[in-house]
């Protein structure tokens, strides 16, 4: 019984690491189609790229960051969050507000 409850036990954690990950996947490609919105023309629908950019982008690179280190020893669940950028978010300009 033991053995099952161990298994089991394995099979929850492997199910929220992939968790973490789809949840990334996702957000960081609704921000990657953002990105590819901005057309850099200042325009009312380039402020508003800017906005979604920021619900969906911002954090992105840290959550990946964290991703990599927590499951690094785990090919299997860390293999798609390799194939990302490490740095995607834009710096904050100097004296803006976190």
């Amino acid at each position: 019984m033991n053995r099952l409850a161990t298994l089991l036990c394995l099979s929850f954690l492997a199910g929220a690491a992939h968790a973490d990950v789809q949840r990334f996947i996702e957000r960081r490609g609704t921000c990657e189609h953002f990105l590819g919105e901005f057309n850099g023309d200042g325009s009312e629908h380039d402020r508003e790229m800017v906005q979604t950019q920021n619900k969906y982008c911002k954090g992105t690179d840290k959550q990946l960051a964290d991703l990599r280190r927590r499951y690094r020893s785990n090919a299997q669940v860390i293999e798609r969050p390799r194939q990302y950028e490490a740095q995607i978010e834009a710096a904050p300009e100097p004296g803006a507000k976190p």
